[in-house]
């Protein structure tokens, strides 16, 4: 079930993302919740982040932690989805783009 305040800062977020729609929005890959049905439908491309992400803390560089879900990017624009095209080459996930006119 979705937090009311997390969700509202998220879309928050992502209605800033949007306006831009140039760049690249780091997220969760939670993509049974309506605010990522939503944002799948208005990027360009999203990439599906192959196993998990390692976090660094900023003050121990040798301490990680690993996510205990997975993680997705957000394209919007065309040197966004190229980064992502490059990303998946490189092999860090799989990229999905929209169809041409299949944006909602």
């Amino acid at each position: 079930m979705e937090d009311g305040v997390r969700t509202n800062r998220m879309r928050e977020w992502i209605d800033r993302f949007v306006a831009h729609s140039n760049g690249i929005l780091f997220t969760s890959a939670n993509s049974y919740c309506r605010w990522w049905q939503a944002l799948s439908r208005q990027a360009d491309a999203v990439l599906l982040i192959q196993g998990y992400v390692n976090a660094v803390d900023g003050r121990n560089i040798n301490r990680k932690s690993r996510a205990s879900f997975g993680s997705c990017m957000f394209a919007m624009g065309e040197r966004a989805v190229a980064a992502l095209r490059l990303a998946e080459e490189n092999g860090l996930g799989t990229l999905h783009t929209h169809t041409a006119g299949a944006k909602k």
